[in-house]
């Protein structure tokens, strides 16, 4: 561990509470880069990031579906919507008739090739995150040590 050189003064701190204190730097780190992000519903992914601590290491986890937008995706062929009607939302200032809704609002992919996702780039917003955590942690533990 790296704080071996204690002075007398100072009480040994336990590797549990040093993780604890980690991950909760590095949750709030994530957080606040999640906000620098251009995406949509950032409060829902910020609340669903949890945190463990285990034995030798921390655990960061999230269930909300957008928290995949941190690893980016690559430009591919959607052939799951070969020969799928794909409704379509329209931008209308009535309500739609009973006629358009019996008959749905949609389009069928015919036997042309499938679109293409353009994909995205990563946006590394966990790996930016524990990079400030991580830079904070030790200034907090330097200052601890040195004060």
């Amino acid at each position: 561990m790296f704080f071996r050189y204690q002075t007398h003064k100072s009480r040994p701190v336990g590797k549990a509470k040093l993780l604890n204190r980690f991950a909760i730097l590095v949750v709030a780190a994530i957080k606040k880069e999640i906000d620098r992000t251009p995406i949509k519903g950032k409060g829902k992914i910020k609340r669903s990031i949890r945190y463990k601590v285990l034995p030798d290491s921390i655990l960061i986890q999230s269930d909300h579906p957008a928290f995949y937008l941190d690893t980016g995706v690559k430009p591919y062929t959607m052939v799951y919507v070969r020969n799928r009607v794909i409704p379509i939302e329209l931008d209308v200032l009535e309500k739609p008739t009973p006629k358009d809704v019996r008959q749905g609002v949609g389009f069928r992919t015919i036997k042309a090739k499938p679109p293409k996702h353009p994909g995205y780039d990563a946006l590394d917003f966990v790996k930016k995150g524990v990079l400030v955590a991580r830079k904070q942690f030790f200034e907090e533990m330097l200052e601890g040590m040195l004060g």
